[in-house]
């Protein structure tokens, strides 16, 4: 059995579509609470970073929000609290700081470069004390390996282990500075952290450990994400997940984690025998762009809000696409005429209960953009329609997405469709009766008229009253297939606007 730690990239660069991971993670519990601030460790050894080299810092917009390690060329592994700030709300446009042991280094010899996923555990589960909280971050780019910047072997699963001398490393404050320093550990019994958390039931996997020097050694909430080593064969044996509020606990916890598999993906095919449109006519429609190109279409719903499908932004359930931007403003895909407008997401909120093994129920997703829309004729909200059309005929009902006219260019395009019967669609969907209440057929009304992959997240809109109804799950991958399934908005509209009222 290959562990993660015996770093083969070969392996790892094909994780979404088979990961094997072994790893074990640290928490500190007493009393915690969602949200994090960049604190640091408190009462710490300074280091010099030819002593940790494999050390990150994770940074979003800019700024430390928790700690990372290096296991090969491409991934950095954290806790899934880094990376969320709940659940199913999930940070992008992540970045890793490497080869340096002063976080005020990019530079000299630090070096920042961008996630380009983000892959959190199948049963990361929060609410229950935050069981297998881990993640892996892909960056867009390998690192480069030197002295300061090099992967750390992970330990194995014997349970001696937790009795080995550890050390936990971290970054504290010093005056101007915040650099690398490491906390001794000791193991605790249970009842420890059991009496300082009341309630607090262990996952089979959770040990409780603290500061083994004295009690002026602290956590804190920037600690999230710290790896914690065995001294004498330097393993990665866990790392710090979740800090205690109050400064009179030091309790943490080891938590070992399964092996897991996992991995779909998808191609930014599109819209064909449409026809072509004006962005003024539709304004609310965006491309939501992975490295600069297509993978899916939005809809604006707020100047901060953009509605899509979940496996738009999904490689799997909690493989989430990292570095996403919205184009709108424009008749073209790429931006053809110069008027559109680029724009980061900042974060990616998918339904609680998205289900893609279930046959993709409660597919939807909001995507929170990191400053405010500007809005303008070619670029404004749609409303959501509250209830299902009731009016069916043929050319009330449109689908807007994007068709490919010329080698040259990519334009905003709309075909007409319709609601399917139950026994057309069953044809090509085998388990289309186990359709959920949030999802309905729909097929084109035009045999030259057809979607694909690219057409995820492709807003459906009444005519009668301009407002949006649905949008694009499942698509066909049977060439002559003109059904698909469409996530029912009116059926998620609570969720929507609790979501809009939250974020």
């Amino acid at each position: 059995m290959s562990l993660l730690a015996e770093v083969e990239p070969q392996k790892l660069n094909i994780m979404w579509n088979k990961l094997m991971i072994l790893p074990l993670c640290l928490c500190v519990i007493i009393n915690v609470a969602y949200g994090k601030q960049g604190s640091k460790v408190v009462g710490g050894i300074p280091l010099t970073y030819e002593e940790h080299y494999f050390v990150a810092s994770v940074l979003w917009q800019g700024v430390h929000v928790c700690s990372g390690t290096i296991i090969n060329e491409f991934h950095i592994i954290t806790t899934a609290t880094c990376v969320t700030n709940e659940e199913n709300i999930i940070y992008t446009n992540l970045q890793v700081l490497t080869g340096t042991f002063n976080q005020n280094d990019f530079g000299q010899y630090g070096k920042i470069d961008d996630v380009e996923f983000v892959i959190i555990h199948d049963d990361y589960a929060p609410l229950e004390f935050w069981a297998n909280d881990i993640s892996i971050l892909k960056l867009t780019q390998p690192l480069v390996y030197s002295i300061f910047r090099w992967p750390i072997k992970i330990g194995n699963r014997r349970r001696d282990n937790r009795y080995k001398t550890t050390i936990m490393v971290g970054w504290e404050r010093f005056l101007n500075e915040i650099k690398l320093v490491e906390i001794k550990l000791s193991l605790k019994y249970e009842i420890d952290c059991q009496i300082t958390n009341e309630g607090f039931n262990f996952h089979p996997s959770q040990y409780c450990y603290s500061s083994s020097v004295h009690s002026r050694t602290k956590t804190s909430s920037g600690d999230s994400g710290n790896p914690v080593i065995t001294v004498k064969q330097k393993y990665l044996f866990g790392m710090v997940s979740l800090v205690p509020l109050e400064p009179v606990h030091d309790f943490i916890i080891i938590i070992n984690i399964p092996f897991y598999k996992t991995g779909y993906g998808k191609k930014a095919d599109k819209l064909t025998g449409g026809t072509s449109v004006l962005i003024e006519e539709y304004s609310f429609q965006v491309s939501i762009l992975w490295q600069g190109y297509h993978v899916c279409s939005g809809s604006i719903i707020s100047e901060l809000h953009v509605i899509t499908t979940a496996t738009c932004v999904t490689s799997d359930k909690n493989i989430i696409y990292g570095n996403l931007q919205i184009l709108s403003g424009t008749d073209y895909q790429n931006n053809y005429d110069g008027y559109g407008e680029i724009n980061d997401v900042g974060q990616i909120i998918i339904h609680d209960d998205y289900a893609p093994r279930e046959f993709w129920a409660n597919d939807i997703s909001i995507l929170k953009l990191e400053k405010p829309l500007l809005f303008t004729v070619a670029q404004r909200q749609i409303t959501i329609q509250k209830t299902l059309p009731t009016v069916m005929k043929r050319k009330t009902l449109k689908l807007i997405g994007w068709e490919k006219f010329t080698d040259d260019y990519v334009r905003l395009s709309q075909v007409d469709i319709k609601t399917a019967l139950i026994r057309e669609c069953s044809k090509f969907y085998v388990n289309f009766y186990d359709i959920h209440l949030g999802q309905l057929c729909y097929s084109t009304t035009s045999d030259a008229q057809k979607i694909s992959n690219g057409d995820s997240g492709s807003p459906m809109v009444t005519l009668k009253n301009r407002a949006i109804f649905g949008i694009v799950s499942l698509v066909p991958l049977e060439p002559n297939n003109h059904m698909f399934i469409a996530t029912q908005t009116a059926f998620y509209i609570e969720w929507i606007e609790e979501i809009m009222k939250l974020n």
